[in-house]
């Protein structure tokens, strides 16, 4: 498994990498470190304290570079044991495009970022950086709250609109996450007052098909609001992880699903997997 881990070496994304590493023990799986270097986070006075003798390119990449090779070499040492590769990438470029590039020329299968809880307006409305790869990369991407530790994978919750198709073919990063483990799947399905009843009951025939071969439960909350329906199921049930599927009609429609999306991962404190429907040329074209 190909496995993209965008870093800024903060605590936040230290936390997304060590959650990943402990989740894919025994797996064989390649580590790709991505340090991104956006142009708006540097103002003349950096540029100025660059040596005379460097490009500007190496000037801004080359302490980040410095500083994936020192994490790789004690990642290599600590997980020794583990059939594990990394590789490093430092990239000039806008935060979503460098990404974007990266799935294009590694085929990754999925993406772990950190997220630092944050509710202020900005954060909810306008987004964080892991809300905008979730909204502007079509790929899977696993969010990990800020100094989460992972505690194993027992117990997950799925929660999508009563109405919502999801192919086989997309839940196959949680199937690669989940292989080889003994996991109860919980379903929340929300309905809205003057649901279809007929369109529900053949969704939920599809579900049943698509995870015959799991142990799980279906739960039907009518007339709530998304945010509130899926934290309070959290609080009850206590999952490890919580899967949400991002419709690319519902993210179109603008900030308001989005901003939905954002609470929930700053709420409920637990690893969230994005997915997303598969693109018909497949993720890395």
């Amino acid at each position: 498994m190909k496995i993209l881990v965008p870093t800024d070496f903060s605590d936040k994304a230290v936390s997304a990498l060590n959650y990943s590493l402990a989740l894919f023990k025994g797996k064989s799986c390649a580590f790709y470190l991505l340090s991104i270097l956006e142009t708006s986070e540097y103002i003349s006075g950096d540029l100025l304290q660059s040596d005379a003798n460097d490009s500007l390119y190496d000037s801004l990449i080359l302490k980040n570079r410095n500083k994936l090779d020192e994490l790789v070499k004690d990642l290599e040492k600590k997980y020794s044991g583990e059939d594990y590769t990394f590789k490093t990438i430092a990239d000039y470029n806008g935060f979503t495009d460098a990404i974007k590039k990266v799935i294009a020329l590694e085929k990754i299968d999925l993406i772990v970022m950190g997220s630092n809880g944050s509710h202020g307006a900005k954060e909810v409305i306008f987004g964080s950086h892991s809300l905008r790869v979730i909204r502007k990369v079509p790929a899977p991407v696993l969010v990990v709250p800020k100094e989460y530790l992972y505690k194993g994978l027992e117990k997950i919750l799925i929660s999508m609109d009563y109405d919502q198709v999801l192919d086989p073919s997309e839940i196959e990063p949680l199937r690669k996450i989940i292989s080889g483990s003994q996991i109860f799947v919980e379903f929340l399905q929300l309905k809205k007052d003057d649901f279809d009843e007929l369109l529900w009951k053949d969704q939920s025939e599809k579900l049943n098909k698509t995870f015959s071969d799991l142990n799980f439960t279906f739960q039907t909350i009518t007339g709530v609001h998304f945010v509130a329906a899926v934290s309070s199921m959290v609080q009850i049930q206590k999952p490890d992880l919580l899967l949400l599927h991002a419709e690319k009609e519902k993210f179109l429609d603008g900030i308001f699903y989005a901003s939905n999306i954002s609470s929930v991962i700053n709420k409920i404190k637990i690893p969230v997997l994005i997915l997303h429907p598969i693109p018909e040329k497949g993720l890395g074209s």
